[in-house]
Order: structure tokens, then sequence, then C-alpha cells
């Protein structure tokens, strides 16, 4: 937020956090494997787009994640809300890959087309409970950080700074 707010009050320049601006889908095989890739474009302030699970701890793996089937904090909705955590078919992840492409792009791999679906971010509580085990999170995160770092103190040493995604509710259509 230093930066952030460094840049737009005293600098007067333009500011905005990662967000996705496009999107692409096609189909492709890996492995003998046919899928639909979502391509989400970011508009990154300095690539690569990077899914951080050292900062972020746990956030692919943690039970509640392992049950609805988040990536990341990344997981499909349909227009009305309901997570498409899992496919109805099998009960398997809807979400099978997830890539950082090209250094500003998200790659989401499913067995599904996802047109007309929502991407949510770091949107959804995991319970009304909100606390820190339930809050919604994810891992995206850009490269300002492997530049600039800032010292708080001698036990903490050098932290890197980096730009990461707020949540968002990216419509495919």
């Amino acid at each position: 937020m230093g930066y952030a707010y460094k840049r737009i009050v005293i600098d007067g320049q333009d500011w905005k956090p990662i967000h996705p601006v496009s999107h692409r889908i096609d189909q492709v095989s890996i492995a003998s494997v046919n899928y639909y890739r979502t391509l989400l474009q970011f508009d990154v302030e300095v690539a690569p787009l990077v899914l951080d699970e050292d900062a972020i701890h746990g956030t692919s793996c943690s039970p509640d994640a392992i049950t609805r089937g988040d990536k990341f904090g990344f997981i499909f909705a349909q227009s009305n809300g309901a997570l498409m955590g899992k496919r109805i078919q099998d009960g398997t992840d809807f979400i099978k890959i997830i890539e950082v492409q090209q250094g500003t792009c998200i790659a989401l791999y499913t067995i599904d087309n996802p047109d007309g679906l929502c991407v949510h971010y770091a949107y959804d509580f995991v319970s009304s409970d909100i606390t820190e085990a339930a809050r919604p999170v994810g891992n995206l995160r850009d490269s300002r950080g492997d530049f600039y770092t800032i010292h708080i103190n001698d036990d903490t040493g050098d932290l890197p700074v980096h730009n990461w995604c707020p949540s968002f509710n990216y419509r495919l259509n």
C-alpha cells in the first residue's frame, strides 16, 4: 500500500493493482488428455506473475481448498454464484492444472468448457466464520519484490515489496 500511496498521492501518477484485462478459451491436448485452456491476460506492472506458495502457506493444499477444489485462490462459479470446485460427473477438481504463461497470463485447464462461467479469485469465504483460516486468499503476485525490498527490523531482515492481486470476479463471455 505504501508504494501505491506514493505513486498516486506524491508522484501524481496512475496506479492499478494486478487485474485481468482479457481472456481466451481454446482446446489443447496434454499427455493425450483434452483440456479447455482459459488464458487470463493480466495487467501487471512487474512481470512475471508468480503463484507464490512460500509467502501464502497452504492456500493450494488446505483441507477447505481441497474440499472446494480451488487452486491458488482460483475457482470457477456459475452466474448464480454456485461454485464449480468439483465436477458433477465424477467429483474430481474442476480446475485440473494452473500455471503462469508468458509472464502475464494465468492458464486454467479444465475438462469441461468454462465458457459463460465466472472466474473467482480470492473471492469466496470458505465459511460464514470469517477467521484467519476461513478468509478468502490467493497466491498471485508480481515480481516487484525481486527488485524492491523494505527493511523493518533486524529480526525480519529485508522483506520483498510485491504487488499482490486483489480479489476479483471475472465473467467469461
